[in-house]
């Protein structure tokens, strides 16, 4: 049984404000988010880095992903459904 096909769409804007901070906004959240250039390259204290800000993303699709049965390369789950989705 094939699973439908479900499109995703996300959209973030993302600006520099001065030489080191910037802003990111979404569609769909009501905050900003603040963030300077990491500390080493002059950026301010207490704000996120765009780097910091990647790896947050990364690691909350990674633990999301492992916490969902289906989606969990590693699980019996997800091994049955890929076993049963081969036959049809």
């Amino acid at each position: 049984m094939m699973q439908e096909r479900v499109e995703h769409d996300y959209r973030v804007t993302a600006w520099w404000t001065s030489g080191r901070t910037g802003i990111a906004k979404s569609d769909s959240a009501p905050n900003a988010i603040h963030f300077t250039a990491p500390k080493n390259f002059g950026g301010l204290e207490g704000r996120w880095t765009p780097e910091e800000l990647l790896l947050a993303s990364i690691t909350s699709v990674h633990e999301r992903l492992s916490c969902v049965p289906e989606t969990n390369p590693l699980s019996d789950a997800f091994r049955e459904r890929k076993l049963a989705d081969s036959y049809s």
